[in-house]
């Protein structure tokens, strides 16, 4: 093999970023440094795009429940993704899935994307990478790559490894000061793959190979209890096998862990009966992850850095992957513990010590063992990967190293960058002074002001015992909340009203008043009177409980901001924990999830037109949009803003609503719209001039992304508004932000 490579003849390319690894990271990099003008070569060995979302690993796009917030889902760049994977994989496979992945970098005419392209070596000359050696043994040739700037977004350090550069693998012992209760692996292996299982047409037996040395008896009881719980939904299909046990070998193969599972349910198991007529057709390749490659960089980042939220003065991301509380690396026995809060990426976690044109994104960053897991998560890399990309950009426009770029005002250049994407850099604010919309009196068509006088088609109703109800409240103060639920019988039911709490008011905190409530069966809404001054606006909760069950109906079309919890269930093969015992009602399709009706009093004041006008580009401790009333747009809903000055202006940003509350679904799936119910479709932008004339400045037909950016030649106004004229599905129309620019 070594001589056939010898031979192989090589080519160069030359880019001036070299991304390699073409997971979501290393596109999201690939995405931002082109847009900023560079030439970026991404190189992937697979031979297709998507990393460890793809086929071969399946991770989920998004970790919902790692973080106590219902509006978690990434704004920024990743954002646009979804688009592509409503449009593109209708199949709602894997496979479509690459191919949208795909589509979306292909737009961007300053990517060349080279797949089946595998890291052979690297030259590394004075603190930097030179070059990066490829290979490509299916089409016989090897390629040089020449670039001022190289990201390690290959998921497991690899190009930091082939560099030389000073890192570390494997278990980190140091850990186990950072949190408590962790259990070293002892003698004990790890392995993960897909059976595939169909059914004949007579019975079959099974001998079990004398090779195998694995009993699925001394499997851990999770790993065993996940793939009976697989097999009851069904016998013909894929099923998940894991091992989590000893075995006398350092790794276990696929193969022998499908055997030994097949095994036991054939000739063992009380459902060897029922099995007899199955046969065991197909055996992935190993889906369990092996342990990063952690580069030393500029600053380390521990298990005590997430679970504290703490701030750091370089920081370019914001992560929410759940932290593993123990060193498994399977599934069905890793036991996710929730963070408060999201937890901030320093700059200095992707720059390596000795390489001075290398950054390290996901798990190569620099971390504890356990925390580069989180970083690896798909979620929390891709915001690493766009947050590199930009650096890398800059690098390079600046003339300068990643290093000086992590220091002084170029730390909040970069911010001021990636906000203006809508990329979340810190859990604070970054400061936009250039915003002229900030100083802009602001107006609208009409407000969404009385949402339980607007639901009126129930989309589901819930039976429960006990549940908790989120609402927005923007009064200081609290007289009066009606809420709609019907009883089968008469029955007591204890409420409780709380605060919120933590970080943007995501949880419950003080309870604020609490009361027992006779209900009749004939009765179909609950009245409390609390009577109270609150400290502080935002999120307040709800919780109705009693012995006997009763029913909550969920309302079409809900607004952002109200939100119905049920009590969570629990099982013994579930290893994650929550930081709430509720877990919220939210859709899982591209429609606006369905809410309870809740009335407030005062009324709440939290869908106002000002509030686009504001810094924040998605919810926080209240919803933070404009929402206009239900309508048909049979005329245009809008909203219009307008200084007391003379502007000039060259830009136009505007931040829609892409239902931040929808989570992907786990796996591909095919959904019936192309784009989420809440986005604006179709809208116009008019200007007026100083001498007060309406100009028409941009037409635009079937929208399909959550924020735009239109920029144009230098024009002078006195007033800009935005009508919208439809929207995906939606009979509102809904606008985070609109920020203007001279």
């Amino acid at each position: 093999m070594a001589n056939a490579c010898s031979k192989m003849k090589t080519s160069s390319v030359r880019s001036d970023i070299i991304v390699a690894g073409g997971g979501l990271a290393g596109v999201c990099a690939a995405i931002i440094a082109a847009r900023q003008g560079k030439l970026v070569s991404l190189v992937e060995k697979k031979s297709y795009l998507g990393g460890k979302v793809g086929a071969d690993k399946r991770i989920p796009f998004e970790d919902f429940g790692s973080v106590p917030l219902i509006y978690q889902r990434d704004s920024g760049l990743i954002n646009e993704l979804w688009y592509y994977l409503y449009k593109f994989n209708s199949e709602g496979t894997y496979i479509g899935q690459a191919i949208a992945i795909h589509e979306w970098l292909k737009n961007e005419k300053r990517v060349k994307v080279f797949l089946d392209t595998e890291l052979e070596s690297v030259s590394f000359n004075k603190g930097r990478i030179r070059s990066i050696i490829t290979v490509n043994r299916s089409l016989d040739f090897k390629t040089a790559f020449q670039g001022k700037c190289f990201l390690d977004c290959t998921g497991n350090g690899r190009l930091a490894k082939l560099s030389g550069v000073a890192g570390e693998q494997g278990v980190d012992r140091n850990e186990l000061s950072d949190l408590q209760n962790i259990n070293l692996p002892s003698g004990e292996s790890f392995c993960s793959c897909l059976v595939c299982i169909v059914k004949g047409d007579r019975e079959y037996s099974f001998e079990c190979p004398s090779w195998v040395n694995l009993r699925w008896e001394d499997n851990h009881l999770g790993a065993r209890v996940n793939f009976i719980k697989s097999l009851e939904k069904g016998f013909v299909g894929e099923h998940l096998v894991e091992w989590h046990g000893p075995s006398s070998t350092e790794r276990v193969s696929p193969n022998e862990l499908a055997l030994c599972a097949w095994d036991f349910l054939k000739n063992r198991s009380p459902l060897r009966k029922i099995v007899k007529n199955f046969k065991l057709s197909f055996v992935s390749k190993d889906m369990c992850s092996s342990h990063a490659f952690r580069v030393s960089g500029d600053s380390k980042l521990s298990l005590n850095d997430l679970m504290n939220g703490d701030s750091f003065d370089d920081s370019v991301a914001v992560g929410r992957s759940s932290v593993r509380g123990n060193f498994s690396m399977i599934s069905s026995t890793q036991e996710l513990l929730p963070l408060t809060q999201p937890f901030e990426i320093p700059l200095g976690v992707m720059i390596s010590k000795e390489c001075k044109n290398l950054l390290l994104v996901g798990a190569s960053g620099c971390a504890t063992e356990l925390t580069s897991r989180s970083l690896g998560e798909p979620s929390c890399s891709s915001q690493m990967g766009t947050a590199s990309g930009l650096v890398a950009a800059l690098s390079i426009e600046k003339n300068r190293m990643p290093r000086t770029l992590a220091k002084g005002g170029y730390i909040d250049e970069i911010r001021r960058r990636l906000n203006r994407i809508n990329h979340t850099s810190s859990l604070r604010d970054v400061d936009d002074d250039d915003n002229l919309a900030i100083s802009a009196k602001s107006n609208a068509s009409s407000t969404l002001q009385d949402w339980a006088g607007s639901a009126n088609i129930i989309l589901k109703e819930v039976e429960t015992r006990k549940c908790l109800f989120q609402f927005p409240v923007t009064s200081m103060l609290l007289e009066r909340i009606d809420i709609w639920l019907t009883g089968s019988n008469e029955q007591e039911l204890s409420i409780k009203l709380f605060d919120g709490a933590g970080y943007q008011n995501s949880t419950a905190g003080l309870c604020l008043h609490s009361e027992n409530v006779k209900f009749k069966k004939s009765e179909t809404c609950i009245s409390v009177k609390p009577d109270l001054k609150l400290e502080s606006r935002g999120w307040c909760y709800i919780e109705v409980e009693s012995e006997q069950v009763f029913t909550v109906p969920l309302f079409r079309n809900g607004p952002v901001g109200y939100v119905f919890h049920d009590e969570r269930s629990t099982g013994i093969s579930n290893k994650r924990k929550y930081i709430s015992e509720f877990k919220a009602v939210i859709s899982d399709t591209t429609s606006v999830s369905a809410s309870p009706k809740i009335r407030v009093s005062p009324p709440s004041l939290a869908y106002e037109s000002c509030n686009v006008t504001t810094p924040d580009f998605r919810p926080n401790a209240l919803p933070s949009l404009w929402i206009s009333k239900q309508t048909d747009f049979q005329y245009p809903e809008y909203i219009e803003l307008e200084w007391q000055e003379v502007q000039k202006i060259t830009c136009i940003e505007i931040s829609f609503d892409p239902s931040f509350e929808v989570a992907y679904p786990k796996k591909p799936t095919s959904m019936e719209t192309v784009n989420f119910h809440s986005l604006v479709k179709d809208y116009r932008l008019y200007i007026t001039t100083k001498d007060q004339k309406s100009k028409l400045l941009v037409d635009i037909k079937d929208n399909q992304l959550p924020f735009v950016s239109h920029r144009f030649e230098a024009i002078e106004i006195k007033a800009l508004e935005l009508e919208v004229l439809s929207t995906h599905g939606l009979d509102r129309a809904q606008i985070y932000q609109v920020r203007v620019y001279s």
